[in-house]
């Protein structure tokens, strides 16, 4: 019942945000009170489906536990309480919402609609896949038959299934797109893992051969649950992915967003990880501190490779996924993708380096304990591992991103990037300054007679200054170099109202001058305005409200009143 409760109100939470603020169909916000019936109307609709869920698969359960129901027939009741509420409640609310739909075709439109068969579809779609698990490794030999997993799994696809089918009819398909990446990501999600499994046991299989250990390790249960996760996860991508998101609209921003993101991205991440984990084994078998001997010292071997080829194939088919689109040549999402990989190849490369620095400066100190103890080397290694790692990744792409700003300046204006270089010099000044500040510290207790051995109190905020500071002052030269390119902006204006250029260049225009842009679609067959020329005589304007037209003359500004 908590989780019931907790469902319902984050539905009605959620919804109230989104709800309130959006306009409706008709380009006016919807009223209050509309609204409000419309949250707790489908959230009371909400619980009743899940409660008539729970109770039904409890009751189904039993059943299919064949001597449960002889065994414990009073853990029936609270079940059959749930189908006695929830049943009734949900029939009637459900022909309720057919009647409103039937009578007003806006109801079907409303934000509050599109929030129930997101939610109930979603949440239809976890317990399912998660009862289905259990049912496929019992199938398939790895856990024991569960009549309870199964019952599940009928009753939660009937759930599932039904609002999947409300939401192919739902008028705003365009607002469902999020259910199916949703969907595509959690298929995604199980399938690598499986996959990634399926090759790791084999790979332990042939391992043990050959260094003799096979007779004791039995491999039966890894391998099928493995391949239980790869064939539920492999159905639920290959319906929400192959079969009813690919190839949909290649152009929008949720479909890009999800394919850099959850495809290539997090493939990327997973390989490099599996790369850095072999990396450091090979180090600390020839340089480092072994744990074990022989064969046992790369046991996780396996593993990493999995990782690496499961890592591998979801960045290469991702990338694949958007090629026709990236032909067309770079879009925004590809820059987000060049600077969160930047990102993350710099922050894995600054931890090792610092790493490496506080080792150095400790060596010098009068225990020296990182540098000079067994569990310290390998310490030390890993901070290779990761810079060794890291470095390479951001190299790579940063030289890329600093060529494409050479060559235009669309790069240093570009969103993505200002907020790449703004968060890299905010965070790293910030955490500069808070370690000088402890350097400073440290030296005055120093000079006070308060510590003994200055160069130990100070080696980690001192590492912390060199890597951050020098990565913040780095930063920074490269966006005063980049604001050389940036158009000058135009002073004082706040409005801006243009007469024949299209929603794109508005949208651009608004995001290089700050001010509010509308723009008006002209009956003849002038000349559509673009984004240079309303930039260059906007420039010297004092106005806070103007008119762009264009005119036999040229592009011309008229000043309005505020």
């Amino acid at each position: 019942m908590r989780l019931v409760f907790l469902l319902v109100a984050a539905a009605v939470g959620v919804g109230l945000f989104f709800a309130l603020k959006r306009p409706s169909v008709e380009g006016t916000t919807e009223q209050v009170g509309s609204t409000i019936r419309r949250l707790f109307q489908y959230a009371l609709l909400f619980g009743a489906v899940i409660l008539v869920a729970i109770g039904l698969s409890s009751v189904l359960g039993q059943a299919l536990s064949f001597n449960a129901i002889a065994g414990d027939r009073s853990s029936l009741a609270l079940p059959l309480a749930y189908l006695a509420v929830g049943l009734p409640a949900g029939l009637w609310l459900a022909a309720w919402v057919r009647r409103q739909h039937a009578r007003q075709p806006l109801e079907a439109q409303s934000v509050a609609w599109t929030l129930y068969l997101t939610l109930a579809s979603l949440t239809s779609l976890i317990t399912l896949v998660v009862a289905a698990l259990r049912v496929f490794e019992g199938a398939l030999g790895a856990e024991s038959y569960s009549g309870d997993a199964l019952a599940r799994m009928i009753v939660w696809f009937g759930v599932w299934y039904g609002h999947w089918v409300l939401a192919t009819r739902a008028p705003r398909q365009q607002s469902l797109v999020w259910h199916r990446l949703a969907g595509s990501a959690t298929g995604l999600v199980i399938g690598a893992v499986g996959l990634g499994n399926t090759i790791a046991s084999g790979l332990r299989q042939l391992f043990d051969q050959m260094s003799g250990g096979l007779a004791a390790t039995n491999y039966s249960w890894t391998w099928r649950n493995a391949v239980a996760w790869l064939v539920v996860g492999g159905l639920v991508w290959g319906w929400y992915w192959l079969f009813h998101t690919l190839g949909k609209d290649l152009t929008s921003r949720p479909f890009q967003g999800y394919v850099v993101i959850v495809g290539v991205l997090s493939g990327l991440i997973t390989a490099l990880v599996a790369i850095s984990g072999l990396l450091y084994d090979v180090l600390v078998w020839f340089l480092g501190d072994a744990e074990s001997s022989g064969w046992k010292q790369f046991e996780s071997v396996p593993g990493g490779v999995a990782a690496l080829v499961t890592g591998l194939w979801v960045w290469w088919y991702h990338r694949a996924v958007l090629a026709p689109v990236r032909s067309q040549g770079r879009l925004e999402v590809d820059r987000v993708y060049d600077y969160l990989v930047a990102a993350a190849g710099l922050v894995t490369s600054a931890t090792g380096a610092t790493i490496l620095l506080v080792a150095f400066f400790d060596t010098f100190s009068r225990q020296g304990e990182v540098a000079g103890s067994a569990s310290g080397i390998n310490l030390v290694l890993a901070a290779v591992t990761a810079f060794l790692v890291g470095l390479p990744v951001w190299g790579v792409v940063w030289r890329r991103t600093q060529r494409l700003a050479a060559a235009s300046s669309e790069e240093t204006n570009a969103v993505s990037r200002r907020a790449y270089l703004f968060l890299l010099m905010g965070v790293g000044g910030t955490t500069a300054l808070i370690s000088l500040i402890s350097v400073f510290f440290s030296v005055f207790q120093s000079l006070l007679g308060e510590t003994s051995n200055l160069l130990r109190d100070i080696r980690i905020p001192l590492a912390l200054v060199i890597t951050v500071g020098s990565l913040s002052v780095y930063h920074w030269l490269v966006f005063r170099k980049d604001r050389l390119t940036f158009p000058p902006e135009p002073s004082g204006i706040r409005s801006i109202m243009l007469v024949g250029a299209t929603e794109d260049v508005g949208k651009a225009v608004a995001r290089q001058t700050g001010a509010k842009v509308q723009t008006l679609q002209r009956s003849d067959d002038a000349v559509a305005l673009e984004f240079d020329d309303i930039i260059g005589v906007l420039n010297g304007h004092a106005s806070e409200r103007v008119l762009v037209v264009g005119t036999s003359a040229g592009t011309q500004v008229v000043p309005l009143r505020s």
